[in-house]
């Protein structure tokens, strides 16, 4: 017991204090060790994100068109249209970015791998 009458914390009560978990829940798990799932994740957040701002840019755009011509609504659904295709092409972009890397790491990994010593090739 503490001076104060009060049970002195073990380190486990502490640590999950500490860490934010509750008493009969498991803490969160780590991040998975594999870099390439992470890096898919991260590249499909930020394709989604992409087309998103890309619609209410450009939809914006033309909400803004259309309030100083008054020809609601056109050009709003005009420059959502646009920004759906600007949106949908950036995301072509990306993905071929990513083959791009992906066939790179690819390859230099089959580089190591592939070849035993001398230069030869394994299993041959």
């Amino acid at each position: 017991m503490s001076p104060a009458g009060s049970p002195t914390p073990t380190p486990t009560a502490a640590r999950r204090v500490a860490t934010g978990v509750a008493a009969g829940q498991q803490p969160a798990a780590e991040p998975s060790g594999n870099p390439e799932l992470w890096r898919g994740i991260d590249q499909a957040h930020l394709m989604g994100v992409e087309l998103i701002v890309a619609v209410l840019f450009w939809g914006g755009i033309g909400y803004l068109v259309d309030g100083w011509l008054g020809s609601t609504p056109w050009f709003t659904a005009f420059g959502a249209l646009l920004g759906n295709v600007a949106g949908v092409y950036l995301i072509y972009l990306r993905s071929q970015r990513i083959d791009a890397a992906a066939s790179e790491r690819a390859a230099s990994v089959g580089d190591r791998v592939g070849t035993g010593p001398g230069g030869h090739s394994r299993g041959s």
